[in-house]
């Protein structure tokens, strides 16, 4: 199993994770930039960690400890390894579909700005 699935497994996990506070703020009417910073910061986290096994055996860690059943706390890997070959394909189209969500989600946030900004009522001059 390559790295991108786990890649897009962590990515997955933290993306469905923060997807609730950022609902919430965006149907409140509040500021959301720190919902999306670290809703954004927990995916792309928790995609890093998921690729630690496989970041090991790059570095040539001896493979009793990359297969032990301890690097399961990374989303499952060595289980997921043992019982799955290949994920080229579709690892890149997990990972390409939570991309797309997040872009997705982020252009609606700016087109919500903008709705609010035109829509706001004008400042008066005092």
């Amino acid at each position: 199993m390559n790295s991108g699935f786990f890649f897009a497994l962590g990515i997955g996990i933290g993306t469905l994770i923060r997807m609730g506070d950022l609902w919430r703020a965006f149907r409140s009417g509040k500021h959301l930039a720190a919902s999306l910073l670290a809703w954004l910061a927990v995916s792309y986290g928790l995609g890093a960690v998921a690729c630690i096994p496989n970041l090991l055996r790059l570095l040539h860690a001896p493979e009793a400890i990359c297969a032990h059943p301890a690097m399961n706390i990374f989303f499952l890997h060595s289980w997921i390894e043992h019982r799955h070959a290949g994920g080229y394909i579709i690892g890149n189209a997990l990972t390409v579909g939570w991309v797309m969500l997040q872009y997705t989600t982020l252009l609606a946030a700016i087109f919500r700005i903008n709705w609010l900004i035109k829509h706001r009522e004008p400042r008066k001059h005092v």
